[in-house]
């Protein structure tokens, strides 16, 4: 029996192969349709609060604190509408009944759709990490000092058996915590 034909997506270069079951692929094809139709509402709705997170960073934290964020609201812009430009060209490939293309364009959206997901991500991951250090300061500092603590205690219990360069470096870094608990 022959092959199906292979198709070649001109903008991201994958192939996909034809199915057994034309009339059942063409079904699910117009299932995934509606589904990353769903997750382009979701994404956009997520993207619409990237500006309020960056304008709660700038207000609330010093700018070194998400600075190399930054850029991630324009990237997630950018993968987002070609998300949708990508989703436009499914949508024009099913009503010409082009499924093969349907396939990749589909596979190019929901690539461009987690890349504009994983931007979002960092931007609103960085706001909940700095919040919740506002919310308690001296939190990371007091539990670093208890492990530095513990970690000296261990070294003095294990002391015959362990080279005495560790214990200087577990002295070092108290000190250093100790340094950052007075600031």
């Amino acid at each position: 029996p022959a092959t199906p034909p292979r198709v070649q997506n001109p903008v991201s270069g994958s192939t996909s192969r034809s199915a057994a079951d034309p009339a059942a692929e063409q079904e699910k094809l117009r299932r995934t349709l509606s589904s990353v139709r769903t997750r382009i509402d979701v994404v956009e709705h997520h993207i619409t609060k990237l500006t309020e997170a960056l304008s709660t960073m700038r207000r609330r934290f010093v700018h070194g604190t998400f600075r190399d964020i930054e850029p991630m609201e324009p990237r997630a812009k950018r993968q987002f509408r070609t998300a949708k430009e990508m989703f436009t060209i499914a949508e024009r490939h099913a009503g010409n009944g082009n499924w093969s293309l349907v396939r990749t364009a589909i596979a190019d959206t929901r690539q461009a759709l987690e890349e504009a997901t994983a931007a979002v991500a960092e931007v609103t991951g960085r706001l909940a990490t700095l919040e919740k250090l506002a919310e308690d300061p001296k939190g990371p500092v007091e539990r670093a000092q208890f492990v530095v603590r513990d970690a000296q205690r261990l070294f003095q219990m294990l002391s015959p058996a362990v080279p005495a360069e560790y214990g200087q470096r577990l002295d070092a870094l108290a000190a250093r915590a100790q340094t950052a608990a007075r600031a």
